[in-house]
């Protein structure tokens, strides 16, 4: 509200979600790593730095989200598992016209056939390590 006692608009459309929302619900989720798309079309897991080519991340979910005053800012949020360190997180892409070179490339290879688009996010179950729950073997190391 204002001084004056005026509702100001709301900043984001009512009913959206902004991509703070949806990081955070993916880290409540146990999806805290980022993985960051590249130029030469590799995804890189900030976690263990290692670059792998996207069709190697098992994509478990994704989230096509729109900005709220600018439809053009288009991005998916897709959840995945890094194939060498088992760390799971989040990589935002930009899709659409305005998209990056990485982001369109890193898009074009990762596999999103049959994977759930749904606006609940997933979790990580228990019996899956997360990069802040150590596996068997490296406890024992």
């Amino acid at each position: 509200m204002t001084r004056d006692g005026e509702h100001q608009p709301p900043t984001t459309a009512q009913g959206s979600e902004t991509l703070l929302d949806v990081l955070k619900g993916a880290a409540d989720g146990g999806y805290g790593a980022q993985f960051i798309a590249q130029e030469d079309g590799l995804v890189q897991c900030a976690h263990c730095g290692t670059s792998n080519r996207p069709a190697s991340f098992d994509v478990v979910h994704f989230r096509r989200l729109e900005g709220a005053s600018d439809p053009a800012d288009m991005l998916i949020v897709v959840w995945s598992t890094c194939p060498s360190c088992e760390a799971h997180g989040t990589l935002v892409l930009g899709f659409g016209p305005n998209a990056s070179r990485a982001d369109a490339a890193v898009l074009e290879l990762l596999d999103l056939h049959g994977t759930d688009a749904s606006p609940a996010a997933p979790q990580v179950s228990p019996q899956q390590p997360t990069q802040e729950q150590p596996t068997q073997a490296s406890q024992g190391e």
